[in-house]
């Protein structure tokens, strides 16, 4: 992965096996809290720490999410959530692979 830069993240998540339960549990172990719904699904958006998380093209074997900073948040911090963010989505078993889209 190259070097992180303070902009907006557009990536596809590749899980191990075909679930919709995988997005839950994705954002259960990521600590993703919803925004408006008690659960996410295409379309939504959810937070973590200083990031803003939307969920688009949501299927049972991959996930596509835009990431970018929530507003008036310093893009120093933003910076640090987002490597902290990628290091805890590595980190995950039932991921297969990410692909970035932007």
């Amino acid at each position: 992965m190259k070097p992180l830069e303070p902009k907006i993240y557009i990536l596809k998540v590749f899980f191990k096996q075909s679930d919709f339960l995988q997005v839950k549990r994705l954002c259960s172990d990521l600590g993703i809290m919803p925004e408006n719904t008690n659960e996410i699904g295409e379309d939504d958006w959810g937070h973590r720490g200083y990031l803003e998380l939307w969920f688009q093209e949501v299927t049972d074997k991959s996930i596509t999410l835009h990431i970018q900073k929530q507003r008036n948040k310093t893009a120093k911090k933003y910076m640090e959530n987002l490597q902290q963010f990628f290091d805890d989505l590595y980190s995950l078993e039932y991921v297969e692979y990410l692909v970035y889209l932007d």
